[in-house]
């Protein structure tokens, strides 16, 4: 999975599970939490062949590792925030067309 992510997209978490033993350090990811990439920086580590890519947020923040410096969080745990269209609902144009027909229409 190549990382299609921006600066200033926002994700949501898929996968807030630990990598191995021991404790997050800094904020824990949380599954479902919408969060706003505020930097990105790639990453030596490959998960199919593909580069992973460290995501660092707004919201969250981990812990400052000599000589890593701040610690991300891979780009696989998180998908694009889908923002959904209002359905379209043609009936307050049908309540005009209406109107206009009976003559009801009141002047602008």
């Amino acid at each position: 999975m190549s990382c299609q992510f921006r600066l200033g997209q926002q994700v949501v978490c898929v996968n807030a599970d630990k990598d191995g033993p021991g404790i997050w350090l800094g904020d824990p990811p949380v599954v479902g939490a919408v969060y706003t990439i505020r930097a990105m920086r790639p990453t030596s580590a490959k998960v199919e062949g593909e580069p992973l890519v460290w995501l660092y947020f707004e919201e969250i923040h981990r812990l400052a590792i000599w000589p890593y410096g701040e610690l991300g969080y891979w780009h696989t745990r998180f998908r694009p925030l889908e923002t959904r269209k209002r359905e379209t609902d043609i009936s307050v144009f049908r309540e005009i067309l209406d109107k206009a027909r009976k003559g009801q229409l009141e002047p602008v």
